[in-house]
């Protein structure tokens, strides 16, 4: 799990809340765990390369070596009341899709659509988020941005296809 909070969030976003409702969504304990978790600061301006650079870095670790399906979470701010906190996680998580898509080897656009569309049917805000899903790593990871807002919805789109995906991917890196 990869999560992305900007420069303009605090630091007091409650991560161990969408580890458990990523893992909880999977299908619990037994179906999916939290091998890895970095937390990475989203610039309020992405355009320098170095952003992307680091996604990169962060993917091809040999931490992340045997994860097969990497979630990159945008947390919001859920409590805030003014409409400017929620613009700033909006364009945190246009500038984190921008700098993911040049490192996918293949895109999955129609399935980041359905990711978007499950979303939203848990939380409505959820459907401003430009989902990104595709291929990482030469074929040997999926990598699936979303929103902690609909999480739920996000992650129970993709748990059927998951198990297909990754195996999949396992064979034909063999």
């Amino acid at each position: 799990v990869i999560i992305c909070i900007s420069d303009e969030q605090g630091n007091d976003n409650d991560f161990q809340s969408i580890d458990t409702t990523l893992i909880n969504s999977l299908g619990g304990d037994s179906h999916a765990s939290v091998v890895q978790r970095f937390v990475c600061k989203v610039p309020s301006d992405a355009k320098d390369g170095v952003f992307a650079h680091q996604f990169s870095t962060i993917v091809s670790s040999p931490q992340m070596k045997g994860v097969n399906v990497i979630f990159v979470i945008v947390p919001s701010d859920l409590l805030a009341e003014d409409r400017g906190s929620s613009a700033i996680a909006f364009r945190a998580g246009l500038e984190v899709s921008h700098a993911l898509r040049p490192i996918l080897t293949k895109n999955a656009n129609c399935m980041a659509l359905h990711v978007r569309k499950c979303a939203s049917s848990h939380d409505p805000m959820a459907a401003l988020f430009e989902n990104v899903v595709g291929i990482v790593r030469d074929g040997s990871a999926v990598l699936i941005t979303c929103s902690d807002r609909g999480l739920e919805g996000a992650t129970g789109a993709v748990k059927g296809l998951l198990g297909q995906l990754t195996s999949l991917l396992i064979s034909t890196a063999d």
